[in-house]
């Protein structure tokens, strides 16, 4: 439960008022405040100039949404830029079902199911807004993903494919969730998932031991941006680069031996 969903659920209505605004009064909420204020202004700025349209990486041309975060980052075709190389490779492997768990607007569900056509695209998303995003950029870019609600490990049993790929970024979620002891499906499966260690340290090293004995695993890791490389950005605009991450962070591909 959030700082504001408690106090709102043990305040008198008037207290909880006067508490919230003392708490968005403080120095560090009125600077977030104001940096998702240019932040937001920024991407938009930049998709517009783009005319929503991804400018480079992989989903190059693909028609963008609003999206949860990042925009500019994703239009500009910088967004997780370390994966390029490796979603490449993804594509060329020839999956016949590719999952997306935490999918948000979609960046990864339609962008490999416009670049895999033949490929059984399945997006898990448990926001209502997040689906209805998804869902409008499939149709914007005329291709098919089956857009779902809340990912189960039990729903790859369903699947029916011996050429599985995952795709999973749950923000910290993910360890309760790939473990092929609890469902051996998970260990027939090709994965590639965003390692939120800053949340659990354990992340890391358990999931990578988890999959030893069926899987080789590459670890990527995050770099920084260079706005240099990104001659459309202006002083205003070169903020998108930023992915807001807490701390250097990893991906692991876990490929099936």
């Amino acid at each position: 439960m959030s700082i504001e969903e408690t106090l709102r659920a043990h305040l008198p209505a008037p207290l909880f008022a006067a508490a919230r605004r003392v708490y968005n009064s403080r120095p560090s909420a009125v600077r977030a405040r104001r940096g998702h204020r240019l932040d937001t202004r920024a991407g938009r700025a930049v998709a517009e100039a783009a005319g929503w349209t991804v400018a480079r990486g992989p989903f190059r041309g693909m028609t963008y949404v609003e999206a949860y975060g990042d925009l500019g980052a994703k239009v500009l075709g910088s967004y997780e830029e370390e994966l390029h190389e490796t979603v490449e490779e993804l594509i060329a492997a020839d999956y016949g079902t590719i999952i997306n768990v935490g999918a948000a607007e979609g960046y990864y569900a339609v962008g490999m199911a416009m670049r895999c056509p033949d490929a059984r695209v399945i997006a898990y998303e448990t926001s209502p807004r997040g689906q209805a995003l998804c869902t409008q950029m499939a149709r914007l870019n005329d291709v098919q993903v089956d857009v779902r609600g809340t990912f189960t490990a039990q729903d790859l049993t369903t699947v029916g494919d011996d050429r599985v790929l995952v795709v999973m970024d749950i923000e910290g979620g993910e360890l309760p969730l790939l473990d092929p002891a609890v469902e051996p499906a998970l260990a027939e499966a090709d994965h590639l998932v965003e390692l939120h260690d800053f949340v659990d340290p354990s992340i890391t090293p358990t999931i990578l031991e988890r999959f030893r004995g069926t899987h080789d695993a590459r670890i990527i890791r995050t770099r920084d941006r260079r706005p240099a490389d990104y001659p459309e950005l202006t002083a205003a605009t070169a903020r998108v680069l930023d992915e807001h991450r807490p701390c250097p962070m990893e991906w692991a591909l876990l490929t099936k031996r």
